[in-house]
């Protein structure tokens, strides 16, 4: 009995050990290779600031080449205060697939924050999650961040220019974020479906959240796409019989993973006032949608 016994566990330990060198052979070392190329990323959280923790969010695009180095377009929402920045800098990929982004951030030519991230690939390569380490003002000054970032190649593969055509079908979407009102800010959140149309129309519904208050809603407006898949939306929000409109939402987006996914930070949000005019809620809000299964393969 005592044989069979070690026979046994003998053979487990085989077993176990073939298995975690098949493992280990189906998942290659990383290399800059596999991070070269146009990325798309969201980025939500938080920042600890002198004047106090700001929700803050950011969407925009990485272009990566082989040799460490970085840039990118994003706009972002600092407690509302929205605006397009430049990023430059390097990375570090290691072979266990985790690194480092260590970057500069313009606005407007001017240097505005050094923030360095760490991050890890997954899903073989395709996507990037992301949180920051540090992050300093051009004094020196220390913030405290509480940001995390998932993002995906544009194309895999690249090569690839988008345009209207990529974007025709339903989509399933979800909006978070806050907004900030005078007395203070305010969660909201959306989840819906959206029709692009091949003119560069929109129509959809949603059910969408301010601050507790819940409410259907009937979705009408336009997009632009450009070649490098970033683009706008317009979207008009009506109540549920499509009569009476409740908000505008402009918003900067991107395409990505091979045309099934849209990432979008509104950009300007604008309500009707008491005296019968409009006026600006400032946003902090991020939109994910994917394209349905039904007509996914338009991207492909």
């Amino acid at each position: 009995m005592t044989r069979n016994i070690v026979g046994r566990v003998c053979l487990a330990a085989l077993l176990l050990s073939l298995a975690g060198s098949a493992w280990a052979q189906e998942q290659p070392a990383c290399t800059n290779a596999r991070l070269a190329g146009s990325w798309s990323y969201t980025e939500t959280g938080s920042v600890a600031t002198p004047i106090g923790v700001l929700p803050a969010a950011a969407v925009g695009t990485y272009v990566f080449d082989a040799v460490g180095n970085f840039s990118g377009t994003q706009y972002s929402s600092a407690a509302g205060t929205v605006g397009k920045d430049e990023k430059f800098g390097t990375y570090t990929l290691n072979p266990d697939c985790t690194g480092t982004l260590d970057m500069m951030i313009y606005r407007d030519g001017t240097l505005t924050r050094h923030s360095v991230w760490a991050f890890v690939l997954d899903e073989k390569g395709a996507e990037m999650r992301g949180i920051i380490r540090s992050m300093a003002l051009p004094n020196g000054t220390p913030l405290g961040p509480i940001m995390t970032m998932n993002a995906r190649p544009v194309f895999l593969g690249g090569g690839r220019v988008c345009s209207l055509a990529l974007g025709v079908g339903e989509w399933g979407y979800t909006k978070t974020g806050t907004l900030i009102t005078p007395a203070g800010g305010v969660a909201y959140g959306a989840v819906g479906q959206l029709i692009f149309h091949g003119d560069g129309t929109i129509s959809g519904s949603q059910d969408s959240s301010t601050g507790g208050a819940v409410s259907r809603n009937t979705l009408f407006g336009t997009m632009v796409l450009n070649p490098d898949c970033t683009g706008t939306a317009t979207v008009d929000v009506y109540d549920e019989s499509g009569t009476t409109w409740l908000r505008t939402a402009v918003m900067w987006l991107v395409l990505d993973d091979n045309a099934r996914e849209v990432r979008g930070l509104v950009t300007t949000l604008t309500v009707p006032d008491q005296s019968g005019g409009t006026m600006n809620v400032p946003p902090v809000i991020v939109i994910t949608a994917r394209k349905s299964s039904a007509n996914a393969g338009n991207g492909q």
